[in-house]
């Protein structure tokens, strides 16, 4: 007598405990015995995901939210510093040998110039500071714009951060989580 699995229908939220990696790069987990790949997590990570693909062996996932990172995940650690007098927490990730490389989806090469600024010919920079995990994705909460020479630069750059997947960093070959110091996001008309 066989286990009939209960197939999650496509557009279902699941809480899932990531298992093991596929090849690809994609976690592995179990909704009652059902397999799903999740994109964006990896081994050990409890997320919120939602169905993309609903096979009758297998489904597919994006992770939307990271319930409880692994501890791999978690080498961004967030620490309270005692001179911070509004208790803000801060990152403190471990360093890499190489920073994080291009955006690992073409089409995320460039970030949208902000219409109206380009309408009326305005150039600037944006100068930003952020952590990425080690998979290349770029930890949310970790971005804080340093400087901006028209502050209206600043949501393109931020929204793009937040979407973009990285090549990630890397520490002795491997990958490794990276705190980026500094970075400018250039603004240009002139090609």
């Amino acid at each position: 007598m066989s286990h009939v699995v209960a197939r999650p229908p496509r557009g279902a939220e699941l809480d899932l405990r990531i298992d093991s990696l596929a090849f690809g790069g994609n976690g592995v987990a179990r909704s009652d015995g059902y397999v799903v790949f999740v994109q964006g997590a990896i081994p050990g990570d409890r997320v919120k995901a939602t169905v993309t693909k609903s096979k009758r062996d297998y489904g597919e996932a994006r992770a939307t939210e990271i319930l409880e990172p692994t501890r791999e995940r978690a080498r961004i650690y967030q620490l309270a510093f005692v001179n911070d007098p509004q208790q803000k927490l801060k990152l403190w990730p471990d360093t890499a040998d190489s920073p994080p490389g291009p955006p690992l989806d073409p089409s995320h090469a460039r970030i949208p110039y902000p219409k109206e600024l380009y309408t009326k010919g305005i150039e600037g920079s944006v100068t930003v500071q952020y952590a990425v995990d080690s998979l290349g994705v770029v930890y949310g909460p970790s971005i804080r714009v340093i400087s901006a020479t028209d502050p209206r630069f600043e949501p393109a750059v931020t929204s793009y951060l937040q979407g973009v997947r990285l090549l990630p960093p890397r520490r002795a070959g491997r990958p490794a989580c990276a705190l980026m110091m500094n970075q400018p996001f250039n603004f240009s008309i002139k090609p």
